[in-house]
């Protein structure tokens, strides 16, 4: 329920004669921001001390079992009673902390006391949705939404809140989630305005942590689950068997439902838009549900959650690179078909002409000029680093790196295994060291000897350029990539091969067992 549907609403009364044409909406106290902020803060650390003495008084038997499921029942309760009454703002925050936040954990710990973990969060899941609907507060009701979908996963899961816990039933989870959110908003159609208002709060929230999850299940994304991955390997498994075909028939549902609310856009460029969503789809099974709720808030005027559930999808394709399943050059070539195939809808569907007004170079020409232009400095980089590389493998000078120690258990990652290499102690290094001097031998098998300081190289001395990757210092990269299912003969490699110029530049085109014979 936003600003513009309760103008409406209003326009709508007066209208009709229901309202005086004086008659406007009631307009909130206006509070600034930080006082806000540095109340709430206040109010929160005031919370601490109370909870300590709380606890010392009690001599810990408020903290499990019994004593924790009827302390935090009466907090929760008496904590609610207060809220519905006006209060200050300060009185407002200390009573959301010391009551129902305090109440709300000590009855999950008296809950999870008595219970399995599975029953508890199942058991909170309806306790966070209750909680949220006699709060007067949306942003508590969003909040309390949130939490409560939170519980219904981990239940559904039936596992704990650690990261190398999480299996394949995730993704089963986040879907029974949904199931639960599209019931909320066929319940919220018929409901009276005032239960409408809190259903559609309580819902964002859980959306909103619906479309977090649903990111999760997608797989490791290269800037935040990827060292999960390396460390855990729980995320390679997407979903069950049959989760591509759910996947494709819930985008299919939200074209579909997209159809159904904007009919004039159900034309053959729609079709086409809508199969190749559900191709990927098919490819990513947490796909079709970020679709689904991404049609939804999009034609319901949900604009924030569906900007929220089109950063879901974003992030969803970027695990599409980590699905060692699919052959890297395989997803380049899905990736560049679907991109062509929207550029072609895109292409046919921008108008032709412009206004006989319009003076000067065409825009529409200018545009497609820009465009083409990109494409070519794009394409030319890409040909120039292709160059570069090809040049470098030609005439680089062969230099044999012994690999280093690495964690066993993050050796090998699937389709790649992780390298080490054995450079000088870091502690003598300057922190802006980018280069390492290296002795070869005449087998070719350099001893990295000491950072560069700028002094002259001596006699079969070399440098070789370093980069800065996890925190530490290496050569090129950490990672050597080979075909699906070959990563038996690569557990021999003993030496890293690299090609060097005089620069210093490196590239690393194989590897080498302890007898410096090649593995291919």
């Amino acid at each position: 329920m936003n600003q513009q549907r309760h103008l409406d609403f209003l326009r709508t009364a007066q209208a009709e004669g229901l309202l005086p044409e004086s008659a406007t909406l009631p307009q909130p106290a206006h509070i600034p921001w930080p006082v806000m902020v540095m109340t709430a803060i206040g109010a929160w650390l005031a919370t601490i001390p109370l909870v300590a003495v709380l606890h010392m008084v009690s001599n810990g038997m408020l903290a499990k079992g019994p004593g924790a499921f009827i302390v935090g029942l009466l907090l929760l309760l008496s904590g609610l009673l207060l809220l519905r009454r006006e209060q200050s703002l300060f009185m407002e925050q200390f009573i959301l902390a010391a009551l129902v936040l305090v109440g709300f954990v000590h009855l999950t710990v008296g809950i999870k006391s008595g219970t399995s973990e599975t029953t508890a969060c199942l058991l909170m899941a309806p306790v966070g949705i209750a909680v949220g609907w006699l709060t007067p507060r949306r942003w508590l009701q969003c909040a309390f939404g949130a939490l409560a979908c939170f519980f219904l996963v981990q239940g559904v899961n039936q596992l704990g809140t650690n990261f190398d816990q999480w299996t394949q039933k995730w993704w089963e989870a986040t879907h029974v989630a949904l199931c639960v959110w599209i019931v909320s908003y066929a319940i919220l159609h018929g409901a009276r305005a005032k239960a409408a208002a809190r259903i559609d709060a309580i819902a964002a929230g859980w959306i909103a942590f619906l479309l977090l999850a649903l990111t999760l299940s997608g797989g490791s994304a290269s800037f935040f689950t990827a060292y999960v991955t390396a460390n855990s390997g729980e995320f390679q498994n997407m979903g069950p068997s049959y989760a591509p075909a759910v996947s494709v028939l819930l985008s299919i549902a939200a074209a579909a439902w997209v159809g159904q609310r904007w009919p004039s856009l159900v034309k053959a460029q729609f079709v086409v838009v809508a199969a190749v969503a559900a191709c990927l789809a098919w490819l990513m099974p947490a796909l079709g549900a970020i679709w689904l709720v991404l049609a939804f808030c999009v034609t319901s005027g949900r604009y924030v959650l569906a900007g929220a559930a089109g950063v879901a999808a974003v992030f969803t394709f970027s695990a599409f690179y980590y699905q060692l399943e699919v052959p890297l050059p395989t997803k380049a070539w899905i990736m560049a078909a679907a991109g062509a195939l929207l550029a072609g809808v895109a292409w046919v569907t921008h108008p032709r002409t412009l206004p006989k007004a319009s003076a000067g170079p065409s825009l529409r020409h200018a545009k497609s000029a820009s465009i083409v232009i990109g494409m070519l400095i794009v394409l030319v980089g890409i040909n120039v680093s292709i160059w570069q590389k090809e040049q470098l493998i030609r005439t680089g000078a062969p230099v044999l790196v012994e690999l280093g120690p690495i964690d066993p258990r993050s050796l090998m990652q699937g389709d790649f295994m992780r390298l080490g290499f054995r450079l000088p102690d870091a502690s003598r290094s300057d922190d802006r060291a980018n280069k390492v001097v290296g002795q070869r031998d005449e087998r070719g098998v350099t001893q990295l000897t000491r950072f560069d300081d700028g002094s002259a190289l001596k006699a079969g001395e070399l440098k070789i350029d370093l980069i800065r990757k996890n925190g530490g210092l290496t050569l090129v990269t950490d990672a050597w990539f080979f075909t699906e299912g070959e990563g038996k003969r690569f557990e021999a490699a003993r030496y890293g091969e690299f090609r060097v110029d005089a620069s210093g530049k490196a590239l690393l085109v194989g590897l080498r067992d302890d007898k410096l014979r090649p593995i291919r």
